[in-house]
């Protein structure tokens, strides 16, 4: 993959290659797909910034200058500056929607024939993104700094109809094992105390493994909820789980050396008890 120069607008440096012409392939109604051959207008970028869901603990260590929030540069990329790098269609198919993630105007799976840039179809997912706001594209950033960004660029999704949307800017990014836990069979068939159980379960491993992702990759994920990981049950017990959602405002970047320990102990502190219901 080629690297993606962070400055000065990190995350659009990347020139995609589009075929000359392709076909608009028909797909089910919510697949989405991409047509290089039209000569589309980027999408209207809105400045503005979302606002952070900060957690207690990780007030404190943005306030002492540990935790950065992706997005607090120095100068900060114009309107004008974001929407020219997102200029170019993927050369790509989607299949099926795979649910997960708030943020997202879709998130599926990569159909066609072909493998994308050296990476099997069926180990990529592709985040069309719903928001417009130029600190939402900080995910592809963070993505990029955990090896998981394969591209971005531009697709169109279609309706029921089979009409055209505008594009909507997208990533492509590695893709994570498991199922959610909300619409696991495990979960569903669990009654009220078990089903508190393996939310509990959920998070203390999200907990664990964005503690261990923020000392090896320098990227703190805090929005912990069990909406983005996918989980890997063991005798109706959540054993492992995969966090996917990187987005914009719960995403920090390690600016100071922190603890593993302490990360976790601050992160569970919240999480651990908001599902707790103490």
């Amino acid at each position: 993959m080629q690297k993606i120069h962070f400055i000065p607008f990190f995350i659009l440096a990347m020139s995609i290659t589009a075929a000359q012409s392709a076909p608009v392939v028909q797909l089910p109604e919510n697949s989405v797909t991409s047509d290089p051959s039209r000569n589309i207008e980027p999408p209207h970028f809105e400045n503005f910034v979302s606002l952070s869901r900060r957690t207690i603990g990780v007030q404190s260590l943005v306030k002492d200058g540990t935790l950065r929030e992706f997005g607090k540069f120095n100068p900060v990329p114009t309107v004008k500056e974001v929407s020219e790098f997102f200029i170019h269609n993927l050369d790509i198919v989607l299949g099926p929607a795979v649910e997960g993630g708030t943020n997202n105007k879709a998130v599926t799976n990569l159909a066609g024939p072909d493998d994308y840039k050296g990476h099997p179809k069926n180990k990529l997912f592709v985040k069309v993104l719903f928001s417009k706001a130029i600190d939402t594209y900080d995910e592809a950033r963070a993505l990029e700094m955990m090896g998981l960004l394969v591209d971005t660029g531009l697709v169109q999704l279609k309706d029921h109809k089979g009409t055209l949307t505008p594009p909507y800017p997208a990533i492509i990014m590695k893709k994570k094992e498991g199922v959610l836990l909300l619409e696991s069979q495990e979960y569903q068939a669990a009654n009220e105390a078990e089903q508190r159980r393996m939310k509990i379960e959920t998070v203390t491993l999200i907990c664990e493994q964005a503690a261990k992702d923020a000392v090896q990759y320098k990227v703190y994920h805090d929005d912990n909820k069990p909406e983005n990981a996918f989980i890997t049950f063991a005798k109706g017990s959540v054993k492992a789980v995969d966090i996917f959602d990187y987005g914009h405002p719960d995403t920090y970047e390690v600016m100071k050396e922190v603890g593993e320990q302490k990360l976790s102990e601050l992160c569970k502190a919240h999480w651990v008890r908001k599902y707790s219901g103490s």
